[in-house]
């Protein structure tokens, strides 16, 4: 059997928009230069038993997140997914501080190949998840020794379900213009009202 392979071989172009009243986006914001994305997918799972034997086996996923660290989050991105107020430049946090709902997006650079007959394919996937949230930032710093290293921001993403149940969606584009075509996947995603689990579209966008 023919050996094939899909490999992410880069991850890049995050974006985050807030969502407002009426359910519909904010401004796209775009990431401080994503370095890392971690997917991981909780799947909960109750064996159902009568007359002592198993009868059904449910499974459903329970939690999905994204375990990010970028090149570092300006101020205000961080006010943004934390929930914290900016005056006169100063950001201030507090203990009612609580994390909004967002849309968020990003871009993979993949390779795939089939080692059999010799062929290979790049391109672009475009991943977006249409409502979560990101847990309180973290950040780590290191002092000036003999080397310097930047610091980087830690972030959690937990995506929840919208109205049809979805929790994210993604496409591969290939191509000379996979990597634009699977950007403006993502941006055209943040152009449709979203709602929680339960509300239709419809409501979503009504003023």
């Amino acid at each position: 059997m023919a050996k094939k392979y899909q490999a992410i071989i880069n991850v890049e172009e995050g974006m985050i928009a807030p969502i407002k009243d009426g359910n519909e986006y904010g401004e796209i914001t775009e990431m401080g230069g994503l370095q890392t994305a971690q997917r991981a997918v909780t799947l909960a799972t109750a064996q159902v038993h009568g007359d002592g034997e198993q009868l059904d086996e449910i499974n459903e996923i329970v939690n999905n997140t994204v375990t990010e660290t970028t090149a570092g989050e300006s101020d205000e991105v961080l006010a943004m997914i934390n929930g914290h107020k900016i005056e006169g430049g100063e950001t201030i946090i507090g203990t009612g501080d609580a994390p909004p709902f967002v849309g968020h997006a990003y871009v993979e650079k993949v390779r795939g190949a089939n080692v059999g007959n010799g062929t290979s394919v790049q391109g672009y996937r475009g991943r977006f998840y249409p409502r979560g949230k990101f847990a309180p930032a973290g950040e780590t710093a290191t002092a000036k020794t003999g080397s310097i290293t930047p610091s980087t921001s830690q972030l959690v993403f937990t995506a929840f379900p919208n109205e049809n149940g979805r929790i994210s969606t993604h496409k591969l584009f290939t191509g000379l213009n996979a990597r634009a075509d699977a950007i403006a996947y993502c941006k055209a995603k943040f152009t449709t009202p979203v709602a929680p689990a339960g509300i239709t579209a419809a409501k979503a966008g009504a003023k």
